[in-house]
């Protein structure tokens, strides 16, 4: 904003503020003031969008805006360069750049494939973690087995 041109009205635009909410319109020295704060903080701010700006957040809170609150609204009014969706996008890739990138894949992959196989594996196929395999004892486990569960099932029924 230009000192000698903007000025005068946007010291008519903060005092209608003023005069809005029944206060008493602002001195020249405090319009000069905010005019500093907000040039400086919006370099390329217009009159247009000030008036924009207050107008919201009178909407919005009912009651005299601040400086800062004037300039919060007229950033979250302007389109900010990295909101916009190409921003985030990755430049256009080469053959070249296709070809490493698949070739540094199918190294990695195979540098994995190698570590498992040393490792080896716990479990061939899912099948084998959830299977129930019975344990293998002998006739006289499986007969003490059966006593023990016989006494545990007693034990039940006489605590019901």
């Amino acid at each position: 904003m230009d000192i000698s041109r903007d000025m005068p009205a946007f010291a008519s635009l903060m005092n209608a503020v003023c005069d809005r909410f029944g206060r008493t319109p602002l001195g020249v020295n405090a319009v000069r003031l905010s005019f500093d704060v907000l040039n400086t903080a919006l370099k390329d701010v217009t009159l247009t969008e000030l008036s924009a700006a207050i107008s919201e957040l009178i909407a919005d809170c009912g009651s005299v805006p601040t400086d800062a609150d004037i300039i919060s609204a007229v950033r979250r009014r302007r389109p900010h360069p990295l909101r916009e969706p190409e921003s985030w996008e990755y430049p256009p890739r080469t053959a070249d750049e296709e070809r490493e990138s698949r070739r540094q894949y199918v190294k990695a992959r195979e540098r994995m494939m190698a570590l498992r196989r040393s490792a080896g594996s716990m479990f061939q196929s899912i099948d084998d973690a959830v299977a129930v395999k019975p344990v293998p004892m002998t006739p006289e486990e499986r007969e003490e087995r059966k006593r023990e569960l016989a006494r545990q099932a007693e034990v039940l029924k006489a605590e019901c």
